[in-house]
Order: C-alpha cells, then sequence, then structure tokens
C-alpha cells in the first residue's frame, strides 16, 4: 500500500452542532471552488475531523447527503466494548455514528486525565480489534525535553503500545503514530520543521522491532503559527494539524494556515 497523506483537525472540546454543520458547509463551498485540485496531488490523501462524539452522528450524515470526502474520528473511546463506565465512548456507538479513527493517547488524555501507557495500549489494541483506525499520539513534555528524555519518552510510549498486541499485525495495511511536541503546548515555544523530523525519524527507525506494515508517522503542532512556518519545509512526513482546522475558511490548498 503506497504511503499516502493524513491531515486532521482536533476540534477538542470546541464546536456544538450547529457549529459543526455550518463548518463542513462551509467546507463544502470550499471544496467546490477548489474542484479539480486533488488531481494535482499525486499521493492519496486522509482528510479526517475529530469533533466531539456527540456531533459525530449529525455530521456523519452532512457529509454523505453532500457527498464531501471527509472522515470523522472520535477524541476518545474505551476499551470494552460495552459495560457500566459512565461518560465513555464504546468503540462499537462510535463507529456506528460514524466514526472511521480515534485519537489514542493524546497528551490531553495523558496528562490531564492521567491515562498510563497501559491503558493507551489497551485502547489501541481494542480499537484494531473492533474496526476503528487508532492514531497513536506520543510526545515529550518541556520537563522531559529540557533533560534530554525525548527518544526514551517516545520509545516507550511506542513500545508500550506494540508489547501490548496480542498477535502480529496481520493483513492490517497501516498503522498512524502522531508526534506531539507537548513541550509546545501553551509555553510560547514553536516546534519546527526540524523537531518534527527528527522525532518522526526517530519513530521510523523503532517500527521494525514490531514488523509494522505500512505506517504514517505524522507530526502534530499545537499551534497554527508553528504550522504556518513548518509546512513548505516538511517533506517526508504525514501531516496533521489542530489550531486552524476549527476555521474552515482560513485555508485553502498549496498554502499554509495563517
Amino acid at each position: 500500500m503506497k504511503r499516502g497523506k493524513f491531515i486532521a483537525g482536533n476540534w477538542k472540546m470546541n464546536k456544538g452542532t450547529a457549529e459543526s454543520l455550518a463548518f463542513l458547509g462551509d467546507l463544502a463551498a470550499l471544496l467546490e471552488e477548489v474542484k479539480g485540485f486533488d488531481s494535482l496531488v499525486p499521493d492519496p490523501v486522509d482528510l479526517v475531523l475529530f469533533p466531539q462524539a456527540i456531533n459525530l452522528q449529525p455530521m456523519g450524515e452532512y457529509l454523505k447527503k453532500c457527498k464531501i470526502d471527509l472522515k470523522l474520528g472520535i477524541q476518545n473511546i474505551y476499551w470494552p466494548l460495552s459495560g457500566a463506565f459512565t461518560g465513555e465512548n464504546s468503540i462499537s456507538s462510535a463507529s456506528e455514528a460514524g466514526a472511521s479513527f480515534a485519537l489514542v493517547g493524546h497528551s490531553e488524555r495523558r496528562h490531564l486525565f492521567t491515562e498510563d501507557d497501559d491503558l493507551v495500549a489497551k485502547k489501541f489494541c481494542s480499537c484494531l480489534e473492533n474496526g476503528l483506525e487508532p492514531v497513536l499520539c506520543v510526545g515529550e513534555t518541556e520537563t522531559q525535553r529540557n533533560d534530554g528524555l525525548t527518544e526514551k519518552v517516545i520509545e516507550d510510549q511506542v513500545k508500550a503500545v506494540f508489547d501490548h498486541l496480542k498477535t502480529g499485525f496481520g493483513e492490517r495495511e497501516r498503522v498512524f503514530i502522531a508526534y506531539e511536541p507537548v513541550w509546545a503546548i501553551g509555553t510560547g515555544l514553536n516546534a519546527t520543521a526540524r523537531d518534527a523530523q527528527d522525532c518522526c525519524r526517530f519513530i521510523r527507525t523503532l517500527c521494525p522491532n514490531w514488523a509494522i506494515p505500512t505506517w504514517r508517522p505524522v507530526p502534530s503542532w499545537p499551534t497554527a503559527g508553528a504550522l504556518k512556518v513548518a509546512i513548505p519545509r516538511v517533506t517526508s512526513t504525514r501531516m496533521m494539524w489542530t489550531g486552524s482546522s476549527l476555521e474552515g475558511h482560513r485555508w485553502t490548498p498549496g498554502s499554509s494556515t495563517e
């Protein structure tokens, strides 16, 4: 399978249903304006939005009605398929609501909600086993970076997940790993293209240890400003962004975000 591009937006706890559908309306108009642009893109592209879980179904219905080629993902799932887990999202319910992807191990889940590597691994494996494509998020904090622990933290996070797999990947064609520079969130520091390339390159060296098939390390910039600087310089990794994905009219194919 050819390794294509992955462009995603994590909306976090933003946008209600009306706002979400209005965004899709703006996006549909934008896509109509640049119709035919996809013929200029040599590699396959996955476009994915991660809205609040409650908005998945109405957004999925809108996408189908308007025939917009965009996939949806859920920001958080719990690894059992059902049970007495108040407030959690099941994989089966997420799939039924229209999700194709799931974020796993996002820094806010790790640090605000104290999700450890074992829980992240259970979520990741359950997604693989039950039809959702997990996007594994890894990355180091500012303290860890300053202590020279970047590679150790990332290796431990990746290893925890893939050591947890009961069996090999079999016929699975791809795996997504997103490098998230946690140290650049709310600190005034910006992740550069070099930062992202170095970490994605390091992740790439780890993956043969677990016989991972076609997979995509994707740098994730926590702010649109950092993304604006980095886009023109990143050529060998696959892209994931957050900030400007909240405003559909602020991005057009072929340009950096603002």
